[in-house]
């Protein structure tokens, strides 16, 4: 399942929802390698699912700070948009800026553990007003769990 838009990641009727247009880029990987200095993409974990990237962003970015934070509300005012902070549902633009972050092969091997929970950080930076019940963010495939060799069990 590709990551690029809020229908491959939430469903058909998701994109519409969202945004009729779809989420627009609101970050692009050559920012994301000048930000955190790689530049090779054959050293990049692929992720199939973009909801298990989701569950492996938050200890890289908010644990142990190796990337860029994302702060919605900053984010909207840098870029221009605006969004619902009441809504329950996720931010098309929020989908995007992940969709374009990268990880880099080298920090898999920083991933010791994956904490998922409805009230995890990036969850809430997405969907601002999400209450953590349904399965906005359910894993659906755990195969890239392969690209972590210090993966506790």
């Amino acid at each position: 399942m590709p990551f690029g838009s809020a229908r491959s990641v939430f469903g058909e009727s998701a994109e519409r929802q969202f945004c009729p247009y779809g989420p627009k880029p609101v970050l692009t990987a050559a920012a994301v390698r000048a930000l955190t200095g790689y530049s090779d993409r054959s050293q990049l974990i692929p992720f199939a699912d973009a909801k298990f990237k989701l569950a492996v962003v938050p200890e890289l970015t908010y644990n142990q700070e190796l990337l860029p934070k994302f702060k919605l509300g900053e984010y909207a005012a840098e870029q221009g948009f605006t969004y619902d902070d009441g809504s329950f549902e996720a931010v098309p633009e929020a989908l995007a800026y992940y969709a374009a972050l990268e990880v880099p092969v080298e920090l898999a091997e920083k991933i010791t553990e994956i904490y998922m929970d409805g009230g995890n950080e990036i969850y809430l930076e997405i969907a601002p007003n999400w209450d953590g019940e349904g399965g906005l963010f359910d894993v659906d495939e755990f195969a890239e769990v392969r690209h972590f060799p210090n993966l506790s069990r």
